[in-house]
């Protein structure tokens, strides 16, 4: 029971900013992939672009930049961010150009160790996304003046004519009538037309449990369902090339064993709730 009650209590993920990230080979897709985990302190989310994407393919492109402000439109990034170099044994070179509606704010090449760069590449990206403008905000709505053109007189009282009050009655109270008492038998203590006491009912321990484990694992089978679900719309978007091959596998398999475990706790759900209308009818 108790795994049951820990899947309930599962917290939802919050939506975050996105970037993309448009890696120019194989070789800056391993860099790439090291990048995430410092976005992610920068509590950015990574969208990554996969070879022969249309983001790839405006590296290519004559109008770079105004092709890649509008995959930044469709993807709703706040920034894209074109990732270049290699490892060359230990060592290795990493190029980042951040562009950010259309125009280049910075290109910078980093000296990055292999097993070190999510560490190395915190704080230079901390530092690339203060480069990003800030959004606009609305000029406060000023609240309207009001002009006092003409005051007005108070009204006149009005006067009603005065009443005379009311006679007061008053209720004289009657006589009551006497009451006779007539004594009542005792009653025989041995006779067989006394009443005995009713029979105290039992709770119902039992149907309240299973009950109780029914709805647990109902609860469990939607948690679990809309989980699998969510990650399947993933995978299923992932044909646009915003994830890796190793995270879409991944996916996958969270997915499926999530659906298996949702589909589990509902036919669980449905055996309890039999069980638990059948102890409600018995005791």
């Amino acid at each position: 029971m108790r795994w049951l009650v820990c899947s309930l209590m599962l917290p939802l993920s919050a939506s975050a900013a996105s970037v993309l990230l448009i890696p120019v080979d194989e070789k800056a897709r391993v860099l790439a992939d090291e990048l995430i985990e410092p976005f992610g302190a920068a509590k950015l989310t990574v969208k990554m672009a996969g070879p022969g994407s249309p983001a790839f393919n405006c590296l290519k492109d004559a109008e770079r930049e105004t092709c890649l402000s509008n995959i930044e439109d469709k993807a709703k990034v706040v920034a894209v961010f074109v990732v270049s170099g290699a490892l060359k044994g230990a060592k290795g070179t990493l190029n980042l150009e951040m562009l950010a509606k259309g125009v280049l704010l910075k290109k910078d090449t980093f000296k990055v160790n292999k097993g070190k760069v999510k560490q190395q590449m915190k704080g230079p990206i901390a530092n690339l996304l203060k480069l990003l403008p800030k959004a606009e905000t609305a000029p406060p709505v000023e609240t309207p003046k009001v002009t006092v053109t003409e005051t007005q007189k108070d009204p006149e009282p009005v006067v009603e004519p005065r009443r005379d009050p009311d006679p007061v009655v008053v209720d004289v109270p009657k006589k009551p009538e006497p009451v006779t008492l007539t004594p009542s038998k005792p009653s025989d203590p041995l006779a067989l037309t006394t009443p005995g006491p009713r029979p105290v009912k039992k709770p119902k321990v039992a149907a309240w449990v299973v009950t109780g484990l029914a709805i647990a694992a109902a609860g469990t089978a939607a948690t679990f369902g809309g989980l699998g679900f969510s990650g399947k719309g993933r995978l299923e978007q992932s044909t646009q090339g915003t994830i890796s091959y190793t995270d879409a596998q991944k996916l996958k398999a969270d997915s499926n064993t999530q659906l298996t475990v949702a589909l589990g706790a509902g036919i669980g759900a449905g055996v309890t709730g039999v069980v638990a209308a059948i102890l409600w009818g018995v005791e």
